[in-house]
């Protein structure tokens, strides 16, 4: 029979029925150390079964952590969407406002290209309406330039014996003359005097407004006759109701002499 320690054993690991039945079943010393070895390995057994269980325990402690953060992840992500969902409304919105905003844009655009279109025929009508005025003011002009050159023919000899040592002044309008073949040149006033018994050529020129820029043309003029007549002292004169202070400048360096019209009731 197995001894009472061994006995209690049998009875401190198994229930109680399967530690009768093993007890009865080995009754010799040989059966109680092959009893011994079975308890050895179910013992081992056990322990192993034990250690999965704590490795499984720690798993699913993990697993659990890892489900947590899974949610945690889950709530980061709903909370992004629901951001997200939010920035896309807002997007939304803003692109029918850029729609809205281009619609009124494109409306604005049509209004000011009828503008444009009203403000064009409105342009041509006043350079039309311009044109026909600078006819008229050109057709003015010559009535008075007309004027004045009559004025100078009239007027201009005796003011030129008087103020400028000349005799004899014969003075003529509006004249071509020849500075090589085929090729003239039209001056306002021409004509001649004597000076000192020397027979002098007058060249002039008649403008409402004397400018630099009727100076030039006039000087241009002027070199061509100079070098057509060089023989002949020319007698250079500008006539018209203004002067510019340009003008004068070049009146000077060039030796033409500058009358106005208000020169003519001067003492």
């Amino acid at each position: 029979m197995i001894n009472t320690m061994a006995e209690a054993k049998l009875y401190k690991v198994f229930p109680n029925e399967q530690a009768e039945a093993l007890e009865q079943h080995f009754s010799s010393r040989e059966d109680f150390t092959e009893l011994k070895e079975i308890v050895y390995i179910l013992a081992k057994r056990v322990d192993d079964l034990a250690k999965r269980v704590d490795d499984l325990a720690v798993a699913q402690k993990e697993l659990a952590e890892a489900q947590r953060r899974t949610e945690a992840r889950v709530e980061e992500l709903a909370a992004a969407q629901k951001e997200l969902a939010e920035a896309q409304r807002r997007t939304e919105e803003r692109v029918e406002e850029l729609a809205e905003a281009q619609r009124r844009t494109e409306e604005r655009v049509e209004e000011l290209a009828v503008a444009q279109k009203e403000l064009a025929e409105a342009q041509k009508r006043t350079e039309k309406a311009v044109g026909n005025l600078a006819k008229q003011v050109g057709g003015l002009s010559d009535r008075i330039g007309f004027g004045l050159e009559d004025l100078a023919i009239k007027v201009l000899p005796a003011y030129l014996e008087k103020y400028y040592n000349l005799k004899n002044v014969k003075l003529r309008g509006r004249r071509k003359i020849e500075i090589s073949n085929g090729k003239d040149i039209e001056v306002n006033l021409f004509g001649q005097a004597n000076r000192n018994g020397e027979k002098i050529m007058i060249v002039g020129e008649i403008k409402t407004n004397i400018t630099p820029k009727e100076m030039n043309r006039f000087l241009k003029r002027v070199k061509l006759l100079t070098e057509r007549y060089k023989q002949k002292s020319i007698f250079k004169l500008f006539f018209g109701y203004t002067i510019s202070l340009k003008a004068i400048e070049i009146a000077d360096q060039n030796e033409i002499e500058l009358i106005a019209t208000y020169d003519l009731v001067s003492p």
